[in-house]
Parts: structure tokens; sequence; C-alpha cells
């Protein structure tokens, strides 16, 4: 759900517990908590989302991260990991 919302422009406030959150530079391209259950922490990224122009940036920059992890990418990345393995094995003594 993280990268769908980046994929429609929308700037994303994630844990760094969540796994997406490899994707994301803080304050480049989302905001990251380190805690996620610190209300303070939560509220000083939210109220970083008043200004039209930091939501926009933000959502914008999601989405070119968004564009990178698309499915067709994902998939030739996973086929790359595939061949390489297959290489490896057949070429093994």
């Amino acid at each position: 759900m993280i990268t769908e919302a980046m994929a429609a422009s929308l700037p994303v406030v994630v844990s760094r517990l969540a796994g997406a959150a490899e994707l994301i530079t803080h304050g480049e391209d989302g905001l990251l908590l380190d805690d996620p259950e610190n209300v303070d922490e939560l509220v000083r990224n939210l109220q970083t989302l008043l200004t039209p122009e930091r939501r926009r940036g933000l959502g914008e920059k999601g989405l070119a991260v968004a564009r990178r992890y698309n499915c067709e990418n994902l998939c030739k990345a996973h086929e790359a990991v595939y061949a390489e393995v297959l290489a490896e094995k057949t070429s093994a003594p």
C-alpha cells in the first residue's frame, strides 16, 4: 500500500519498520518515523505536510521512486536473479 500511495503522488509517512521504508529517503521522497508509537514524532511529521508545496514535492519525488519499482521493473530484476542462479548452477562442476 505504501508504494501504491507513492504511485498516486501522495506523500507518505512510514515507520522505519515497514518494508517499503528502505525505498524512502526521509524528507526527500517521504517521511520516516523512528518510533511509530511516538505520537509527537508523528504529529511533527504530519505538520510538515500542511504546506501544499511540501506535500506536492514529496508526492512528486515519491512517484519517481514508485516508478522505479513498478511491476515490470521488479519482474526484470527477479528474472536477472533467476538467470544468475541458473548460470551458476549449470557452470558448477
